[in-house]
């Protein structure tokens, strides 16, 4: 990246931006994950969050790993709060669908309309 940009104040506005439109995106995310998971889920990913961001060494000098952190940071905090909500709100189940019953049916299988390669396989057991 040339050093002109590096060092532009219109760049640094660029990801302030960019990184709370990520954040307020992540933050939509963690809501609709609220609706179809159990409670706390949310908080614990929020906190994952937060926790990944503090581990970036705050020494770095790059205007674009300060985004990156403060990104995950702000949806981290944003989203702990939104989890919060969600873990002391009223009661809640998660919207599993259950599955339809298994049906297995027996096949018979004619060898001599099989294809060359669908006769190597059944004949070495590749293929049930």
């Amino acid at each position: 990246m040339p050093a002109i940009l590096a060092s532009a104040d219109a760049y640094g506005v660029f990801l302030l931006v960019l990184g709370i439109v990520v954040a307020l995106a992540m933050v939509v995310e963690l809501y609709f994950l609220s609706r179809i998971t159990l409670k706390g889920v949310v908080f614990g990913i929020a906190v994952a969050l937060y926790v990944v961001a503090r581990m970036i060494p705050a020494d770095n000098v790059m205007r674009e790993v300060h985004a990156i952190a403060g990104t995950l940071q702000l949806a981290g905090v944003l989203g702990a709060i939104l989890g919060l909500i969600d873990l002391f709100r009223g009661e809640k189940q998660a919207k599993l669908v259950p599955l339809p019953p298994r049906v297995i049916t027996p096949v018979q299988i004619n060898r001599d309309s099989l294809s060359r390669l669908e006769r190597f396989k059944f004949g070495y057991g590749l293929c049930r």
